[in-house]
């Protein structure tokens, strides 16, 4: 398994074999932020980029006993977080007929038409915890600077778990990850701690009640979050100067998504508002 994270995004590549010594790479390339049509054809572009060095890289690495290549198989899936489309493919094309020329084509997933299909996640999140990572994904975009509507939105996600028995280790494990994409103001800390805290007493259960464990994964997350906004900022005053006190507020209240779609902005800017123009 070879897993890497840009920062765009997050790019994922499994390589898995069977029998017949087939190897299939799976690239899932994860982006966020409001998509223009400028941002979608540089994502399309990226997309064929990131194929074109897994297939670079793995094709010269995958050899049989004899000596040869083996059959590989690439798919590569594109997530866009805040997009509502209804298209299954996006393409990536250069040259012309007449000249050499590059045509990719690649299915791309458009996760904002999930708050449509709610009932189904909640269906799905029994057997796929992944499921869960959706809502979550969709709550924060939903809930941004609405502190009590996140709050009610993170508790009743939560609640999934413990309602289908989830084990310990994927409540720990998914409930640090929503907890990262779903952060609350301080001051509501307290009251989803409670709500845990309740659930785990209804279902006679201790996974994640402890406060000293529970202020440890909080505390990973936002240490974790305070260094890619310090990241960015440093980077920015490098290349432009002083930043303007307005700018750096919105730095500081972004989510993981902007944050992430900033910095990948930040590689090619000439200006402020290339970057942040997404």
């Amino acid at each position: 398994m070879h897993t890497s994270y840009p920062s765009t995004g997050a790019t994922l590549t499994v390589s898995l074999s069977c029998l017949a010594l087939l190897y299939l790479l799976i690239h899932i390339e994860i982006q966020g932020g409001v998509i223009s049509a400028v941002s979608l054809a540089e994502f399309s572009e990226r997309m064929y980029e990131y194929s074109y060095r897994i297939r670079d890289n793995f094709l010269k690495r995958i050899i049989g006993k004899t000596g040869a290549r083996q059959p590989i198989a690439i798919h590569s899936l594109g997530v866009l977080t805040q997009s509502a489309e209804s298209g299954t493919h996006l393409v990536y094309s250069e040259g012309s007929a007449a000249s050499t020329s590059v045509h990719f084509r690649f299915p791309v997933v458009h996760l904002a038409n999930w708050l449509a299909c709610w009932s189904q996640l909640e269906q799905q999140a029994a057997s796929n915890p992944f499921a869960l990572v959706v809502m979550a994904q969709l709550s924060a975009q939903k809930t941004r600077g609405q502190g009590m509507q996140r709050l009610a939105s993170k508790t009743q996600i939560t609640r999934l778990m413990y309602r289908y028995q989830y084990t310990e280790q994927d409540v720990v494990q998914v409930l640090r990850l929503i907890d990262w994409m779903m952060a609350l103001p301080e001051e509501l800390d307290a009251d989803f701690e409670q709500a845990v805290a309740q659930m785990e007493q209804e279902n006679s259960v201790a996974y994640v009640t402890s406060i000293e464990r529970r202020s440890e994964a909080r505390g990973e997350a936002r240490g974790e979050a305070r260094g890619k906004v310090d990241l960015l900022q440093h980077q920015l005053i490098h290349k432009f100067g002083l930043l303007p006190e307005g700018l750096q507020q919105r730095i500081q209240t972004a989510t993981p998504a902007q944050l992430e779609t900033w910095s990948l902005n930040l590689l090619d800017a000439a200006t402020l508002d290339e970057v942040f123009g997404d």
